[in-house]
């Protein structure tokens, strides 16, 4: 990932640190994708493909991994 790397280090950063959450992970992936503010200029092309090749990776990862139990709701 030398573009991403290079370029957006505080982006490679943001998706390391949530990666053990493969869900979270593509969640920030998409919203780096998607331009929810408007005027946004977007990656560059080689940046893009990284972003996407490391969303691709964490979907493959996904569905090779058992899903967690929904989470019960506190009684409190």
């Amino acid at each position: 990932m030398p573009g991403l790397a290079r370029r957006f280090p505080h982006v490679l950063n943001q998706i390391s640190a949530v990666w053990g959450d493969l869900p979270v992970a593509t969640e920030l992936i998409d919203d780096l994708l998607v331009d929810r503010r408007g005027g946004r200029r977007g990656f560059p092309a080689d940046v893009l493909a990284e972003l996407l090749t490391i969303r691709r990776l964490a979907v493959k990862r996904m569905v090779g991994q058992p899903r967690k139990p929904p989470k019960e709701p506190d009684p409190g």
